[in-house]
Formats: structure tokens, C-alpha cells, sequence
């Protein structure tokens, strides 16, 4: 476990401080005890009224996490050729960002070994309809800030596949159940942009 394997080295370390491959030694230590952390969301389209759990694993020297919240002003369909968690996408969509967060949670750890890997729970609250950027940096940071869009919609799409392998598509209200007239539905493909428009039973066609 990384709990032996650290005190392994602290002990091999204190006891052989003159061995001539310390240095070794001292890397694999440096490596187990590299800050780190992975973050993820239960879901990444929720309903107005709908939380969202959100999974740290993997922390290991950090003394405390910041989730951060902001509001995109732009529309779902203008991202989606947009990595917000590289430095070319993040530069795209900062102009778009709220002045200040929507939301802002921290975590502090305390007690916790230098190698000590260990897990932990956030929680985005509800929010309105929109398009929101979640942010997590942890103190001390690691080398990059991690990013993901989140989406927040009263709009669903069902898909119905038959034998032929047409495909129905029915857009309705996720609270209500009732159908959405005039949602539109965009698929791309090789390039390709093909838009459906809903009737008045929610029918894409």
C-alpha cells in the first residue's frame, strides 16, 4: 500500500543517509508524495431542482480543495468544439464567464500523511437553467486547475431505435414529461450539421 511504501522509505532514508544511491531513494519518495487529486461529476446535465455529487479520489498532499462555479453566457450548441480543460479552450471561453462564481465550496484536510492517498465528496447545488464552468484547484495547487462544463436544462431527448435502424427522437420538459414544442436537435457528424425541429407532440422530424 502507498501507507507502507512511504514509511518504508521515511525509515530507509533516516537510516542509510550515506548510502551511495540516496538519491534513488529520495525520487521514489519525491513520486509518492507528488500533490495530486481526480475529480469528477456524477452527471453533467442536470435538472433546475437536481444536486450533484461531485468525486474526489486520489488526493494525496493537499490541505484543501476549492470548487468553483461559474455561469458561461453563451448557449450549449457554441461549445461543443470546446475543451475547457486545455489551455486553448479555457482562453476561449474565459471572455464568457460570470465576473464571479455562481457557487464556492471548500474542503480543508488536515491529519493526513504526505503519501497518504484518500477520497472525499462535493456537492453542486441546484441551479438555474444554463451553462456553468466547474473549476477544482487544490492547495497546494497542482501544476494545472481542472475544468469541466456542466449543464444545467429542462429539456430531454428520447431515442427510439427500430429494426431498420431509423431512429424517433421526442424532446420533452424533464420535470413535466410534456412535450417541447419547437426544440431543435443538432447532430454533427464528418463535419456534417443536421438540425431537427420538434412539433407539437415533441416529435423531431
Amino acid at each position: 500500500t502507498a501507507k507502507q511504501k512511504g514509511e518504508y522509505l521515511y525509515k530507509a532514508i533516516g537510516e542509510r543517509h550515506d548510502w551511495s544511491r540516496m538519491e534513488l531513494l529520495q525520487n521514489v519518495q519525491k513520486s509518492l508524495e507528488s500533490v495530486r487529486f481526480d475529480a469528477t461529476l456524477e452527471q453533467m446535465v442536470n435538472i433546475p431542482s437536481g444536486t450533484c455529487k461531485v468525486e474526489l479520489k486520489n488526493l494525496r498532499g493537499i490541505s484543501k480543495m476549492t470548487m468553483r462555479v461559474y455561469r458561461v453566457n453563451a448557449k450549449a450548441s457554441d461549445l461543443q468544439s470546446v475543451y475547457v480543460d486545455s489551455d486553448k479552450g479555457y482562453k476561449k471561453i474565459k471572455p464568457m464567464l460570470s465576473a464571479r462564481p455562481e457557487m464556492v465550496k471548500e474542503h480543508a484536510y488536515t491529519g493526513k500523511a504526505p503519501y497518504e492517498l484518500f477520497e472525499d465528496e462535493l456537492t453542486i447545488d441546484a441551479l438555474p437553467v444554463g451553462v456553468y464552468l466547474v473549476e477544482f484547484e487544490s492547495s497546494p495547487r497542482t501544476k494545472e486547475v481542472e475544468r469541466v462544463l456542466y449543464y444545467v436544462s429542462n429539456q430531454r431527448a428520447i431515442a427510439q431505435q427500430y429494426p431498420d435502424k431509423k431512429m424517433d427522437y421526442v424532446v420533452v420538459d424533464a420535470t413535466t414529461g410534456h412535450p417541447v414544442k419547437g426544440a431543435q436537435l443538432t447532430f454533427t457528424r464528418n463535419n456534417a450539421t443536421l438540425t431537427l425541429t420538434a412539433n407539437d407532440k415533441g416529435e423531431c422530424e
